[in-house]
Parts: C-alpha cells; structure tokens; sequence
C-alpha cells in the first residue's frame, strides 16, 4: 500500500485542503472516504486505512477546515460566513477528487461525530454520489440545547469576535460529556476506555484544541438544519446506510438518541443497519476492540452490491 499527501481547492476560496489517500498494492474494489471529528485530524485514521487496503479497499481524507493541515494558524474556525456549508461542501469536493482518480469504483463515505452531522448534511444534497454511506458515533441534540448554544456563540461572535474562544461554550457544549463516568479524573473519559488513546489524543498537538466562538456557531447551525425531518427526504431511498456507536457513547447510542435518527430515517423510507459494540465509548476506531469495528465495517463495505457486482 502507498500513502501519498496531496492538497485540493476548498470551497472557501483562500485555503486548501490538507488530503490524504491510502492506496492499496492490488486492484481496488472499493473506496471509503472520510470525514473526521471535532478537534482531530485525518492522520489518526492511518492504522483503520492500511487494515482496509489489505482488503483492496482504498481510503481518501482530509483534514476539515481549522483542522490538522488546513488552516493550521486558525484553528477550530470554518468562515466567517456558512462555515457549515464550507465543511459540507468541501466533502463533496473530496468525493469529486475520488471519482476522478478512480472512476467506476464504488463509493462509500464514512463520517465520525462531527464528521458524521457534515456527511449527514452531505446526504441531503449528493447523496446520490455514493453508494453507501457509514455514520460512525453521531446522534441528534434537542432543539432547546441546540438552540440555547447557537444564541450564545451568536452572542459572543458579536462581542468578542468570531475568532474568540470561549470556556464558558466549551463547557456548555463539552463539558457534560464526562458526567457519566466515575471511573478516573481524566478529562478525556468519555472518549475511549483506552488509556493510551486517551493518552496519545492529548499528547497530539493536532487535537484538542480549542474552538472559536463561530466554529461553535456553525458546528449548531449544522445540527440544527440535521433536525429537520423533511430534509431526510431528499436522500436517495436506495441508499445503503451503516451505523455505529458504542453502547457507552454519550453523543449518540448511551442518550438513546441514535435511534431517534435512525427511526426518522425508517420514516421516510430508508433502512439502515446499527452496530452497536458493548462497553464502547466514542472514539470507536482507537478503542480496545477496534478489530471488531474494522472487521464489521470491512465486511459491510465487501457485501455492497455494488462492489459485488464487477466494476462497469
């Protein structure tokens, strides 16, 4: 397998996007896409990618806008303006750059947390540019608390600017996460029962950092468009869906809102399949027992009828 670096024009005009591809030595079959969380970058997907080019399974990604190497002097901040679109469309231009390097292969993305609200988004507007699609620790706030945050980081974008980072957001937004677990004083509980993926997360210079107060604003904005039902309804019906959280995921399957999701889905049409993996948290591709999430997820990409169908 080759992973090769590469930059591709964002849909913010002044950046581009820090992108990877991870290609494996045989004929490719499949590609999955990725769109990474909050506060993380593209590189930390490395050792999921090489376990699916063993399987002729080629992985492209990039880092989002304010994320890893795009915009690494600003971090956590999208755009002054419709930073949700930007990070929704920038997908999109990712996807475009896959068709074109490898057409005719089937296409399945992948969104993690804040990457999976920006892929959901994606699937109301192209969702007819893949052939499945796998949403990976994503749930759905209620209105009240979406709406609450927006008003603030509106608020504090005004005030203080759009490029403001605000502890008080932080631990509206964040802050809960951890209420759940007694088990130590880390503050990065919530994410893993690894101890050593805790540990490299937060010896990451590339992740956690802090947000700006419009990072946070269109972050909301972006959850906020996800709870309007009707827009379910634009994605293709057809569409193979896959998701997965651990049981112990306080963003999506441990609040009981993942299913919510998934019965809207059900709702207008689509049927999508859950895995959930006991004893999980958030960050399911660094867990102790990943090799069940990849080997499920493998699997799942291989029986797509597309894949199994030769390559037209």
């Amino acid at each position: 397998m080759t992973r090769t670096g590469f930059k591709i024009g964002s849909t913010r005009k002044d950046v581009e996007l820090n992108c990877y591809k991870w290609i494996p030595d045989g004929e490719v079959r499949a590609v999955l896409f990725i769109s990474h969380g909050m506060m993380e970058h593209i590189l930390r997907y490395d050792a999921f990618a090489e376990y699916l080019n063993g399987f002729n399974i080629a992985v492209y990604g990039h880092d989002h806008m304010g994320h890893g190497g795009t915009s690494p002097d600003d971090r956590g901040f999208f755009a002054e303006k419709d930073g949700d679109e930007v990070l929704v469309n920038d997908l999109y231009e990712v996807c475009k750059k896959v068709e074109a390097d490898l057409p005719g292969v089937p296409r399945v993305v992948l969104g993690h947390s804040m990457g999976s609200f920006v892929t959901r988004r994606f699937l109301t507007k192209y969702g007819d540019s893949v052939d499945g699609a796998i949403l990976m620790s994503t749930g759905q706030n209620s209105m009240l608390e979406v709406n609450a945050g927006l008003l603030l980081s509106k608020l504090i974008c005004k005030v203080r600017g759009t490029h403001y980072k605000s502890k008080l957001l932080f631990n509206l937004i964040l802050g809960p996460n951890n209420k759940p677990f007694k088990d130590s004083d880390d503050p990065l509980r919530w994410l893993s029962t690894s101890e050593e993926s805790r540990r490299m997360y937060d010896e990451d210079p590339d992740c956690g950092f802090d947000f700006t107060a419009a990072g946070y604003r269109d972050l909301l904005t972006l959850v906020k468009k996800l709870g309007k039902e009707q827009d379910f309804d634009k994605i293709p019906k057809d569409l193979n869906l896959l998701f997965v959280s651990g049981s112990d995921d306080v963003i999506g399957e441990y609040k009981g809102t993942l299913d919510k999701v998934i019965a809207t889905l059900r709702k207008y049409g689509l049927n999508p399949k859950k895995n959930v993996y006991e004893g999980l948290r958030h960050e399911l591709l660094v867990e102790n027992g990943k090799e069940a999430v990849f080997e499920d997820i493998k699997d799942w990409i291989l029986a797509l009828p597309s894949v199994q169908s030769p390559i037209q």
